[in-house]
């Protein structure tokens, strides 16, 4: 039973997937499956293109390392899978951010608005990814392994 609460949260970062990860109220909302799902091509052409940052590489793997370790953790902990796809968010997201903003900075030579203008128009699937991601790296370090001896 040690594995259900990180394959929980595993399923959880998949599941963020269907909340929306843009939300600009009564103008745009979309969730990460609309995006696949009216751009599968061009989705494919870039993943086979090998041209993408590291930390897109990382997001895109993390969905189905996600999926493994839901699966791996229905049978018992199984804490490198849980702790690699609960580290494989916080770090995509992050690399995400500083990259956008290197570039910002690069074209404009500072970063325009607030702060916390951007987190405005985060939807909760981005919430849902960074914090079942975090849990997850908590629940897998923190709770006790199980031996059968």
């Amino acid at each position: 039973m040690s594995g259900i609460p990180a394959a929980v949260l595993s399923a959880g970062i998949l599941a963020s997937a269907f909340f929306y990860w843009v939300d600009i109220p009564v103008i745009y909302q979309v969730t990460l499956w609309d995006l696949f799902e009216r751009n599968s091509a061009a989705v494919w052409d870039a993943l086979r293109g090998g041209d993408l940052h590291w930390s897109l590489w990382v997001f895109v793997l993390s969905f189905p390392v996600a999926a493994v370790s839901t699966l791996l953790n229905l049978g018992g902990l199984v804490r490198p899978v849980a702790i690699l796809a609960g580290l494989m968010p916080p770090v995509a997201m992050g690399g995400a951010v500083f990259t956008a903003r290197d570039r910002v900075v690069e074209l404009l030579g500072r970063v325009p608005g607030e702060a916390g203008q951007l987190r405005e128009l985060m939807g909760v699937g981005v919430w849902i990814y960074l914090g079942a991601g975090v849990l997850l790296m908590v629940v897998a370090a923190t709770t006790p392994q199980r031996y059968r001896g």
